[in-house]
């Protein structure tokens, strides 16, 4: 058996996400029954100007949903990445911070619309 680990990206300078995906990828595996693997999904070398595009287009292209078992996308903000997931494959999504199911703060604007618009759709992938 597989597990596919789905860290945010390094551009991100998300330390304490680092810190989380560094440990459960040591940590995980001694506790693992025996044959299981895990594996940490690659993380594009990006400027940070191109966080946005290595976000939302490279990295979910990056995971083959045929090759792992289980894939855990560590950050829900990242739920994006299951928009690909065959129905057959099990996934587990991490959820650190339950304010971007309750965001709307009534903002108008096309700013606001764009962000709602986006968390719609990044955790329409919780689904």
């Amino acid at each position: 058996m597989r597990i596919l680990l789905v860290p945010s990206l390094a551009v991100e300078g998300w330390r304490a996400m680092d810190r989380y995906a560094d440990s459960l990828a040591r940590h995980l595996p001694p506790v693992l029954p025996h044959g299981w693997t895990v594996e940490r999904l690659g993380d594009p070398l990006v400027p940070r100007w191109a966080r946005f595009p290595a976000r939302w287009l490279v990295q979910p292209r990056g995971v083959d949903w045929g090759a792992y078992d289980v894939v855990h996308v560590l950050d829900h903000s990242y739920a994006h990445v299951l928009h690909g997931r065959p129905r057959s494959r099990r996934a587990v999504v991490t959820v650190h911070d339950l304010y971007t199911l309750v965001s709307r703060d009534g903002s108008v604007g096309l700013r606001a619309a764009i962000r709602d618009r986006v968390n719609d759709w990044v955790l329409s992938g919780l689904n």
